[in-house]
């Protein structure tokens, strides 16, 4: 399987400096959730119950990357939720791309025995829906106003990726009459 170079995070200042200043310069194309200066985005970054996973440029330079998976709210032997964010999509094809997010949801599942991570979308963000779907995400419903984006709350799609929907990572999950076994 091809992937855009997909690595784990790990936290130094230069790091944290060219993704403040990723998401700063790419603000309007993000959810509105980013923090507005840096030492609040460090914190929100830096939670202890974050993973990080860096994608697309050189393997060896975090200040290269095209992106960014966020896997936050980790809780182990129960689930996560899923951000993805890409400032340089123009520069990965779209199925590697969606072949790193599914490396760093496996990643995470098994790092962390996880059952399921979910994801909500702006629902006026509808190629971040595709990309999502294409992952493997499934569509489970709408929030109302649920997302600040640009100002003003918008609805969202809320989906969902169980072990089962990955059936190529997870070869041993069976499901039968809608009950799952591991």
């Amino acid at each position: 399987m091809t992937t855009a170079p997909l690595r784990v995070f790990l936290p130094n200042e230069e790091g944290l400096k060219y993704l403040w200043e990723k998401f700063d310069t790419h603000r309007d194309e993000f959810p509105c959730e980013i923090p507005q200066d840096p030492i609040a985005f460090c914190t929100w970054i830096l939670q202890p119950d974050n993973q990080i996973f860096l994608v697309g440029g050189e393997e060896s330079d975090p200040t290269t990357a095209e992106g960014m998976f966020l896997l936050s709210g980790i809780q182990p032997n129960e689930g996560a939720f899923s951000h993805i964010y890409i400032w340089g999509r123009h520069k990965m094809r779209p199925k590697d791309l969606i072949a790193s997010a599914q490396q760093a949801i496996v990643a995470v599942m098994v790092a962390h025995n996880l059952h399921r991570i979910s994801g909500i979308t702006p629902m006026t963000c509808p190629e971040a829906k595709m990309f999502a779907t294409r992952v493997g995400f499934k569509v489970e419903g709408i929030l109302r106003k649920a997302i600040l984006h640009q100002g003003l709350r918008v609805d969202a799609w809320v989906s969902g990726i169980i072990r089962s929907d990955l059936p190529e990572y997870f070869p041993d999950t069976v499901v039968k009459d809608d009950t799952i076994e591991e």
